[in-house]
């Protein structure tokens, strides 16, 4: 299926690339303005979505990763004013070329900050200002699938489960680089990656494993399929 994107001219591999380059760019600002993991996520899902939606050619990926990273952090209730939003992404733009030296510009500021404002309101509008769908992320549900799986099963120690957890919410950060997020449900792509971690970590899972009512059988769930199609893992 073609993209808005695709459909004003641009390669699919470079939109992939680009929207990578986007969810790097949350990652990195959500990590300098102390974001937790969850908000992090939440902007590089709604990224995604308004990409399904909108093309790369009229809303740029700096400034569209920027707004979505604000969104994000309004929606978690872990907000931070738009001029830090504008500092950090401005200050991203030079750190991610080597060969650029970083000068503070007010007025490439302010222009950002304006740009932020004037997209979030296009997402707003995109969304239909229905934004709890961006509430859960595939983060909030590792915990809690590791340690039902492993709550019973003495053999496996809490370091092991510890590395499960920690090998699974790995996979998850490279799944925010995809599209998964619009095509499967949160705790879906959780079951995947811990499926996938598991078999990273050569723990054999039964052949029967229920995660909300997703079962596990001896192929990996579509979500973890997709992440290595994609080469993801």
């Amino acid at each position: 299926m073609e993209t808005p994107s695709g459909l004003a001219g641009i390669d699919p591999k470079n939109e992939r690339m680009l929207r990578a380059y986007g969810c790097e760019l949350i990652q990195k600002a959500g990590i300098l303005l102390q974001l937790d993991p969850v908000t992090i996520a939440t902007g590089q899902t709604i990224l995604h979505s308004f990409y399904s939606c909108k093309d790369l050619v009229e809303f740029p990926i700096d400034e569209t990763a920027a707004a979505a990273c604000f969104l994000a952090a309004k929606i978690q209730e872990n907000p931070r004013k738009v001029r830090h939003f504008a500092k950090i992404f401005e200050f991203l733009k030079f750190y991610q070329d080597p060969k650029a030296s970083y000068k503070y510009s007010e007025l490439a500021q302010e222009k950002l900050k304006k740009d932020i404002l004037r997209i979030e309101h296009e997402m707003l509008m995109q969304f239909g200002f229905r934004l709890n769908q961006f509430v859960s992320s595939p983060h909030c549900y590792i915990l809690q699938y590791v340690y039902a799986l492993f709550r019973n099963m003495e053999e496996y120690t809490n370091h092991t489960m510890d590395q499960l957890a920690q090998k699974a919410w790995g996979y998850i950060n490279d799944s925010m680089r995809t599209p998964l997020c619009c095509q499967y449900k949160p705790w879906i792509i959780a079951a995947g990656c811990i499926y996938l971690a598991a078999s990273a970590l050569d723990i054999p899972l039964a052949k029967v494993c229920r995660f909300s009512g997703i079962k596990l059988n001896a192929s990996p769930p579509s979500g973890s399929q997709y992440l290595m199609q994609r080469g993801m893992i």
